[in-house]
């Protein structure tokens, strides 16, 4: 039977050493006053070893000694933890987001790595606000947006999405969120499961909105920050030409109206066919219960609006 070495790696804390030491009791710490000759140990019997990114010297351009430890080892034992000691919000070089990403490389060359869970990564900037039924291949109404779309202030039946739909009698997928801008309702409906003959209803928001994260030790948030920005226009231009090409392409019906955004962008939009001017008002016909938000009075004229415009 081949003698084992097994690394334990993960936070530099006291948990990571006992998750290690129940293991066995023998197991001791590798860092930079011992690391050289860990790695020169030939496993005449079974070895544990314990450590942490920080526990070791820094990654130069010319060595990683951090990948050479977790590479020597039969089995890797990745001990995650719930507070990180340099979690003080988001860094690219974080000791979790490198310690995984090295583990990512071990288990793909010997997989051998235990606890290794990287779902959170796949799922963090990609979810999407609705999805279409399954078995369902009937026309659909899309209603992508901001707040307003999203119907904050007013019921779900009041809500132009919703009186929409249950007019044209169809089903209704809302990927709107509060606080989103153009660029998030983009990247939603480019990557939803628009078919031929959909409706898409974009409700435009203001171009100058940029989505932001925010990490802290509580569940991470979209803040939309307002910077303006001539590149912001751009930006927005392009997106808003990307969706118009991705229904086309299709031979989806896309129905745009602008709830919130300049009159620069209006003007940059004026000659797109799926582009549709609102009747002028200065102010919402009422509010909603927020006080902030459009009413239903509001949503009823907006509802229809484009329901003349689907018939």
């Amino acid at each position: 039977m081949n003698n084992k070495i097994t690394v334990f790696v993960g936070n530099n804390d006291e948990f990571t050493a006992s998750e290690c030491l129940k293991h066995d009791a023998n197991a001791y710490l590798v860092d930079t006053n011992n690391y050289e000759d860990f790695l020169k140990t030939t496993a005449l019997e079974d070895i544990t070893i314990y450590t942490s990114f920080a526990d070791l010297p820094k990654i130069t351009d010319d060595d990683a000694v951090i990948y050479n430890v977790l590479n020597k080892a039969d089995d890797v034992i990745y001990v995650p933890s719930t507070s990180w000691s340099d979690d003080f919000g988001f860094s690219i070089n974080s000791q979790q987001r490198i310690t995984e990403y090295f583990l990512y490389l071990i288990h793909g060359q010997k997989h051998n790595v235990k606890n290794l869970d990287l779902s959170e990564y796949k799922a963090m900037y990609t979810e999407l606000a609705d999805q279409r039924p399954q078995t369902s291949d009937d026309e659909t109404l899309w209603v992508a947006g901001c707040s307003i779309s999203h119907g904050v202030g007013v019921s779900d039946d009041e809500k132009y999405s919703t009186i929409i739909s249950k007019t044209l009698n169809l089903p209704l997928c809302s990927i709107t969120k509060g606080g989103s801008g153009i660029d998030w309702a983009t990247d939603q409906i480019l990557r939803s499961d628009i078919r031929e003959n959909d409706i898409v209803i974009w409700g435009l928001t203001s171009e100058y909105r940029i989505e932001e994260w925010q990490t802290t030790m509580l569940p991470q948030k979209h803040q939309a920050n307002i910077r303006y920005s001539e590149a912001r226009i751009q930006q927005a231009v392009l997106n808003i030409h990307q969706v118009v090409n991705f229904c086309n392409k299709i031979n989806a019906k896309l129905i745009m109206i602008p709830l919130i955004c300049t009159e620069t962008l209006v003007l940059h939009l004026c000659d797109i066919a799926s582009f549709y001017q609102l009747p002028y008002q200065t102010k919402p016909l009422d509010y909603g219960t927020d006080g902030v938000h459009p009413g239903a009075k509001q949503h009823t004229v907006w509802a229809e609006f484009c329901i003349n415009l689907c018939k």
